[in-house]
């Protein structure tokens, strides 16, 4: 399970793709459950859906650079949050992963905990940048996410 705290804010493009692509993958793809899935819907439908200029920068949407720290741990994470035919490793988590999941929509300095009750992962976003060239690739499944 998923929990944050706070309204997400997404794009218009990015919840249509968002939208789309759990259209297209009902039940499991990628290990990708329909609880999971589930949650994101939920997410979807209370965020704060804006023109794509009118979202801050610091918000994680698709092709964002996110570090993140595990409060728990103190270890520290780089990714870039893709679509999932561009989640090949390297950095890249998809969007429909349980951690793109729980990070997608949130800002530099939210916590966000996620996993099982017994299993509990806590993290701090410290960082996200977002390069809207790459951004436009990753939403439309070309190009390279470097």
């Amino acid at each position: 399970m998923i929990r944050q705290t706070g309204r997400i804010c997404v794009s218009r493009n990015d919840a249509a793709r968002l939208r789309a692509l759990l259209q297209s993958s009902k039940g499991s793809v990628g290990g990708v459950t329909a609880q999971y899935q589930g949650v994101l819907e939920s997410e979807l439908c209370r965020a704060r859906v804006l023109p794509a200029e009118r979202v801050p920068d610091d918000v994680i949407g698709l092709g964002s650079a996110v570090e993140i720290t595990d409060i728990d741990t103190g270890s520290a994470m780089k990714i870039i949050i893709v679509v999932p035919e561009r989640s090949t490793g390297n950095g890249r988590v998809s969007v429909l992963s349980p951690l793109g999941m729980a990070l997608f929509g949130y800002r530099r300095g939210d916590a966000i905990e996620w996993g099982p009750v017994s299993r509990l992962l806590r993290y701090r976003i410290d960082d996200v940048r977002r390069n809207n060239k790459r951004r436009r690739e990753l939403i439309a499944g070309q190009g390279e996410a470097t």
